[in-house]
This record gives structure tokens, C-alpha cells and sequence, in this order.
């Protein structure tokens, strides 16, 4: 465990420096970082620029192609210099002029002398125009036709700092500068400076002219800088943004030192929260692996220094004992359960001092016990476990009023299985088959061949079923009173096509463990609701029959478990009182669970289904809960008709006599002889089960043999 632990903490220092040497790798790539995160910005700055002078641009020069569309219609008298102002004040212009050819040009108030530049561009007469006057106006003209012939131009002049606001609007680096360039005249429309600008006008100059020899293509490398340039849609302009390559770098200087100490103190701080982390791990892991009552391992605890163990000394060399008090729950019943967890401390402590150092032990869960024992002998096993037991029981009965301990005991050696675990099952599962008490059991190939056959069952359980591969099988209940109709107990039988008939003492407690068990009590009562109303339609005679429900399927469905038999019997329209439900008597016995086992009752009752206790006797239930149910039937245990004497036969007797005075039916089963037969016709038995009149019987025979005897 500890070089283990070593073995993490020096990984994750690993992982730490590892971290580090990337975040000191990445620093130095922090540049071209930088430098794309620049170029990136430059460029999205530039094109937000160009397009909010393309649009103004664009506002302004259809604005005056629309004034001298509408001017071209009006009269004379009404272009007035108030007009002009209005319009040149709604457009937010400097001012609107319009030429006429040998008049006085009509201006609006604040408009500019643009006698020079009207005689410099001659063009203006024949199409609109968008030009400028460099640092003062940009200036938007078109022809007014009328009949065919340019009379008139109207001039919008838009001031130089209406565009270099758009500039001061977009966020840019100091160091960036922003020219507006007439790629026609290669001139300078604009020019901004960042205020911390390096760049010279001689190395301005040097990029346009790179840029007008690579044809404006900003993708393409410039020295020095970054460049951006971006077309004004409808004219010859270019927006332009220059910055120079590594300022931010330079910037960034300090910003990068201090990172770097942070990340540096960061993973110093988050090496020793680790190791502290991983200190508190390894407690809270051991925490998890002990049992608070012994403060020895659990069964976590106990896999994991087991498998070490079993790796480092071989499988082969290594058994698995489990050992289980039996009837715990009367020690705590008796004596409480602070003794209880007394003797369970006793008995891991005794366990403890008896192995050695390659061995362990543990408390599994409640009063299972785990002993790995580095031994392959059956016998020296058996014996160390034997002298175990003896130990204990010298103390036990001294601290407990004579009381003495047994124990279910299973083991397993480790090369059976190859894995701790499936060892450890292996040995709880011989121990409860195992009758002896205070006796070993070994786990071997009849056991494990036995598993097996259990593990293919169970596999095979959801296609039978299915497939319909279980069968009913009925078996005649004959009355002691001549005349009187016979019943019939229903029983399954597996019937599988390729592996044949599979009995009943080969599969039902296997479902009653890993709770199949309920599927197919439902399934058999099913298929009896189908054979009776298959005997209604026909118009055959209907016998009574009982059907099983196992306890477990009583138990783990609860108090509606009637509910879902309610169901299929009204699906088949069966009568009430045809199908009987036999519950054994050791579902009853529990006196905590009366009430419980009365609503289950009532229930089936409710819905036409009569109630009969199978068993009776076996189990030495107490007469005075036959007052707390109603149950229509009771079942004799065969073991009253086994080897019978004068005595049992009194008690037979007495229970009938019984039965019949709280208004029950009684049914004796597992009969063989016709003196028994005799002896239960004297006592007024009702009905008689067993092989002196038929074994159980597939339906047809059934039928076959039901006709015999009504015939009789």
C-alpha cells in the first residue's frame, strides 16, 4: 500500500512538471500568439472602418443623385437657397450647391468656394461623382438632366472630420495608424496616427508603395507591420491600418513575468494541496476498508491486502474458509445487542490470534467471517478451523449462560477460482449447503459442476418460459365420500427439448434465490385459468384445483400481491371457488407478520380464490394462528403418514376434528398404502393426495383418468 501511494504522489509531481514545462514551452510561442491575436484584431477593426465610410459615402452620394432627380422635375423658382439649407442640415452636410451653366451657383448658408474644383473636374457634367479636397471636404455630385441635357449639378460637401470621426469611433491601438488612399492617384485621402506610433512617414510611404506592388493584397507578408486593407465599395479608395509587428509583445513583458510567477506559485500551492489531498485519501480509504466494530478489515479491506497476499505467495498455496454463526439473532434477542457485538469482537479476536503472518481474517457482515489461510490441505484445514471453534467455545458458554456456538463453515481453495472474490462466494455458498454444523466443507469439482448446472438453468429460464416448455402436471385429490367429485393439485414440470424433463427439487429453489420464483407461480396460474376455461367452453367437467405460491414470491411482492392474480383469473372468466391457493405453513409462523399475511388472505379471498395451508405441522406452527386467518384448507404434512405410530394417528385424528370444527376442508397428502386410506376415511379426512391413487399426471392423462373414476 505505501509504495503504492509513493508510486501516486511521484506521478502527479510528475504530471505537475509536466504542466509546468508546457505552460513554459507555450510562453514562448506567446508572440505568434500574440502577433495572430493582433493581425486578427487589425483586420476586424479595418473592415468595421471601411464598411462605416463605404456607408456614409454611399449615404451621401445617393442622396444627391436623389436631389437631382427631384431637382430636374421642379421649376426654377422653387430651388431656393432656404431649401438647400434645410436639406444640407438633414443630411448633415456642410452644404449643397447647385451649378447652373453661365448663372451664379445657388449654395445653401455655410457652403465652401468650390469655383477651383468645379473647373478642375469637368466630368461632373456627365455622371455622378464622388472626389474630394485633401484635409477639407469630400464632395458628392450629379447631373441634373432635363429633356435630355445636363442643366444643373447638384454638389453635397461633406466635411474631412465627418470621416475622421468614424475613425476616432473604432477602437485601435495606439501604435496603429489608419490611412484612407486613392489607389488611383496612389494620394492620401486621410492619415491618423496612434499616439505612440513608430512608424515613420518615410516607412509609410515604403508600405504603400509595397502594397501598391503586390496589388493591395493584405494576406500577403509586409516588413515589419501588419497590414489591413479594405476596398470603399463605389469608388477607387482603400481604408488602409497599419501596426507594427511586436508591440504587443513588448507590452506584454511584465504581464508574461507575472503570469508565469503565478503559475509557478500556483503549482507549488497545488503540489502540496495534493500531497496533503492524497494524505487524506489514504485515511479515508483505510477508514473505508475497516470494520467499526472489530477495527480490523472489511470485506473491501480484506480483498485487497487478500489479493496481494495470493499474488506474491501463488494461488495454489492459499484457502479460503468463510464461517457463519447460525441463529445470531437469538443472541441479540437474549442477551441485547451490545452483547451481541461483544461476542462477534470474541470471536475476530480469537479468529485473529490463530493465523499467521501471511494469513488474514475479517468480518464480512454482521456475523460472516472471512479467514484467508495460506494452507492446501483439506485436513490441516478442517483441523485448524476445528481447534478455532473449540477455542471460542471454551469462553462463549462462561459469558453467555451455557450458551453454546455452532457455525456453517464453507471453504475454497484460491487456484480453484484464480480470483479472491469468486473464492470467498464459492465458500459462503458450500457453507449453507452444508448440514453439518461446526463441520468444513470444501468447495470442489461436484460443487462447481453443481453451479454450473444452476447458471445454465437460470439461462435457460427465460426462453422456456416463452416457448411454454413448463408444463402443468395434475395430481388427483380423491374424496373419502363416495359420489363425490375428485381435485387436483397443479405442478410443474420442465419439459426442455433438448435436456428433457427437469423436476421440480432441481430448479425451484434456485428461482426462489435469485426471485424467479414469481414469474412462474404467475405462469402456472396462468395456464390453469387457461385449462379451465378451456373445460367451461368445452363443456367438459370442471375440477377444482390448488396452485402454489412460493414464500419468497409472497414476500417480495407484498400485501397486492393477490392483485395481479385477480387480474388473469377475470381475464379467463374463471368462477369463484374453482382454484384454490396453497401457501405453506411457514409463511404463517412469523408472528410479526400477521398482519401482513392477513391482508394477503383477505385478498385472494376478494377476488373468489380460496386459501389452503400446505404443510401443516411441519414446521410445529402454533394452533393458536389458525384463530388469526381464514383459510379454507388445511394440508397434512406427509411426515405425519411417514412411519406412523398409534400416537401420530391420534394427533391426525385431533386435527381433522379440529379443522372441521372452524369450518375447513383437510387434505392429507403423500399417501402410499390403503391402510392409511382406511384410517383417514374413519377420521372424516376429506380429500386424499398421493401415489396409492395416481402420480401427478400431464393434463391429458389427467383427463383420462378423471373420466376412469367418475365411471366407477
Amino acid at each position: 500500500m505505501k509504495k503504492r501511494n509513493h508510486h501516486i504522489v511521484f506521478g502527479s509531481f510528475l504530471c505537475i512538471f509536466i504542466v509546468l514545462l508546457g505552460f513554459s514551452c507555450n510562453t514562448l510561442f506567446f508572440n505568434r500568439a500574440l502577433n495572430r491575436v493582433a493581425k486578427n484584431s487589425l483586420s476586424t477593426n479595418n473592415k468595421q472602418l471601411a464598411a462605416h465610410v463605404s456607408y456614409r459615402l454611399k449615404s451621401g452620394n445617393e442622396f444627391v443623385s436623389d436631389f437631382a432627380d427631384t431637382v430636374s422635375r421642379m421649376p426654377d423658382f422653387l430651388l431656393t437657397k432656404d431649401l438647400l439649407t434645410r436639406k444640407s442640415s438633414s443630411m448633415e452636410l456642410e452644404g449643397i450647391m447647385i451649378l447652373s451653366q453661365n448663372k451664379v451657383p445657388l449654395s445653401s448658408d455655410g457652403a465652401p468656394d468650390l469655383t477651383s474644383w468645379t473647373a478642375n473636374h469637368p466630368e461632373i457634367w456627365n455622371k455622378p461623382l464622388v472626389s474630394y479636397i485633401k484635409d477639407s471636404y469630400f464632395i458628392f455630385s450629379a447631373p441634373v438632366v432635363k429633356k435630355g441635357t445636363t442643366k444643373q449639378v447638384v454638389i453635397g460637401i461633406q466635411s474631412y472630420q465627418n470621416i475622421q470621426s468614424l475613425v476616432n469611433d473604432i477602437h485601435y491601438h495606439k501604435d496603429s495608424i489608419n490611412i484612407l488612399l486613392d489607389t488611383a492617384s496612389k494620394k492620401r485621402i486621410m492619415l491618423k496616427k496612434g499616439s505612440s506610433t513608430s512608424i515613420t512617414n518615410t516607412e509609410i510611404t515604403e508600405i504603400l508603395n509595397h502594397l501598391v506592388e503586390i496589388n493591395y493584397n493584405p494576406k500577403k507578408s509586409m516588413h515589419d507591420a501588419f497590414v489591413s486593407a479594405e476596398p470603399i465599395s463605389g469608388t477607387k479608395w482603400m481604408q488602409i491600418s497599419i501596426i507594427p509587428d511586436g508591440v504587443l509583445i513588448s507590452e506584454m513583458t511584465w504581464y508574461i513575468i507575472i503570469y508565469l510567477s503565478l503559475i509557478i506559485v500556483g503549482f507549488l500551492l497545488l503540489a502540496v494541496g495534493l500531497y496533503h489531498f492524497r494524505k487524506t485519501a489514504l485515511k479515508r480509504e483505510q477508514y473505508f476498508l475497516r470494520d467499526s466494530l472489530t477495527d480490523g478489515y472489511n470485506r473491501d479491506g480484506f480483498l485487497k491486502a487478500g489479493s496481494r497476499l495470493v499474488k506474491m505467495n501463488g494461488y495454489s498455496s492459499y484457502t479460503v474458509a468463510c464461517l457463519n454463526v447460525c441463529d445470531f439473532r437469538h443472541v441479540n434477542e437474549m442477551w441485547g445487542e451490545e452483547s451481541g457485538n461483544k461476542m462477534l469482537s470474541f470471536i475476530y479476536r480469537i479468529l485473529l490470534e490463530n493465523i499467521t503472518e501471511k494469513e488474514l481474517v475479517c468480518r464480512s457482515n454482521m456475523d460472516h467471517f472471512i479467514i484467508l489461510l495460506h494452507e492446501n490441505c483439506e485436513t490441516r484445514i478442517a483441523d485448524r478451523i476445528n481447534q478455532i471453534i473449540i477455542k471460542i467455545n471454551n469462553i462463549i458458554p462462561k459469558k453467555f449462560g451455557g450458551y453454546t456456538l455452532r457455525f456453517t463453515i464453507g471453504s475454497c481453495c484460491v487456484s480453484m477460482t484464480q480470483n479472491l472474490n469468486s473464492a470467498i462466494n464459492n465458500s459462503f455458498y458450500v457453507g449453507k449447503q452444508n448440514p453439518e454444523k461446526n463441520r468444513c466443507a470444501f468447495y470442489n469439482k461436484e460443487t462447481a459442476q453443481k453451479i454450473e448446472e444452476e447458471n445454465s438453468l437460470n439461462e435457460l429460464f427465460e426462453e422456456s418460459l416463452k416457448s411454454h416448455h413448463f408444463k402443468v402436471y395434475l395430481q388427483p385429490k380423491v374424496s373419502t365420500l363416495k359420489g363425490e367429485s375428485c381435485q387436483a393439485e397443479a405442478l410443474v414440470r420442465w419439459q426442455h427439448p433438448e435436456r428433457g424433463t427437469i423436476y421440480p427439487n432441481q430448479f425451484i429453489s434456485m428461482f426462489e434465490k435469485n426471485g424467479k420464483i414469481g414469474t412462474l407461480d404467475l405462469y402456472m396460474f396462468e395456464k390453469v385459468c387457461q385449462l379451465i376455461a378451456g373445460w367451461i367452453y368445452a363443456g367438459k367437467t370442471v375440477t377444482k384445483i390448488s396452485v402454489n405460491i412460493s414464500r419468497y414470491h409472497l414476500k417480495n411482492s407484498g400485501t397486492d400481491v393477490w392483485k395481479k392474480y385477480k387480474e388473469i383469473k377475470e381475464k379467463y372468466k374463471i368462477p369463484d371457488g374453482v382454484i384454490e391457493i396453497e401457501l405453506t405453513e411457514t409463511m404463517l409462523i412469523d408472528g410479526t407478520q400477521l398482519s401482513f399475511v392477513k391482508q394477503v388472505l383477505d385478498g385472494f379471498r376478494s377476488c373468489g380464490l380460496n386459501v389452503a395451508l400446505d404443510d401443516f405441522g411441519f414446521a410445529y406452527s402454533s394452533l393458536a394462528l389458525l384463530k388469526e386467518f381464514e383459510v379454507n384448507t388445511l394440508k397434512l404434512d406427509r411426515n405425519f403418514f411417514i412411519n406412523e405410530t398409534k400416537k401420530s394417528r391420534t394427533i391426525v385424528a385431533n386435527v381433522i376434528q379440529l379443522a372441521h370444527n372452524l369450518d375447513m376442508c383437510v387434505v392429507a397428502e403423500g399417501i402410499e398404502s390403503k391402510e392409511q386410506v382406511s384410517s383417514l376415511r374413519e377420521n372424516k379426512c376429506d380429500l386424499i393426495q398421493g401415489y396409492v391413487y395416481s402420480p401427478p399426471l400431464p393434463i391429458s392423462k389427467f383427463e383420462e383418468w378423471r373420466v376412469a373414476y367418475e365411471e366407477q
